[in-house]
């Protein structure tokens, strides 16, 4: 059963990424999922302008989304969000990330969209 706030991590002894409370055997595409939720919890923080914001439109505690970006920042080596007490703010290399981020996560959308269009109903 999945768990919504379950971190996604690294299990070293399975060899396998476990992603909202699911093994992913296939380490690629556990990244991969990794880095795309990383970046829409990024995503909505900077558009709510808020952790809690994100936290609930993403159905996800406070403390995950905090996770989710910190590791994003980690992965990528800069800080993409100035934070104080009252408000958080983009970095410059937040700014360029988002605008980014926003094209990436856009175009899966889109393609996902189109799938369903050239065949809005399974075949098998």
């Amino acid at each position: 059963m999945s768990q919504p706030d379950a971190p996604d991590r690294f299990n070293e002894e399975k060899q396998t990424y476990t992603i909202r409370g699911v093994d992913q055997p296939n380490l690629e595409a556990g990244v991969a999922a990794i880095r795309i939720t990383g970046m829409t919890v990024f995503r909505k923080v900077v558009e709510r302008q808020s952790f809690s914001g994100a936290a609930t439109a993403l159905s996800m505690s406070p403390g995950s989304v905090s996770k989710h970006v910190a590791a994003l920042e980690t992965h990528l080596g800069t800080p993409l969000l100035a934070r104080t007490t009252r408000r958080i703010s983009l970095t410059e290399a937040g700014a360029a990330y988002y605008a980014r981020c926003v094209r990436i996560l856009d175009d899966i959308d889109e393609a996902e969209k189109a799938a369903g269009r050239v065949h809005p109903t399974p075949r098998g």
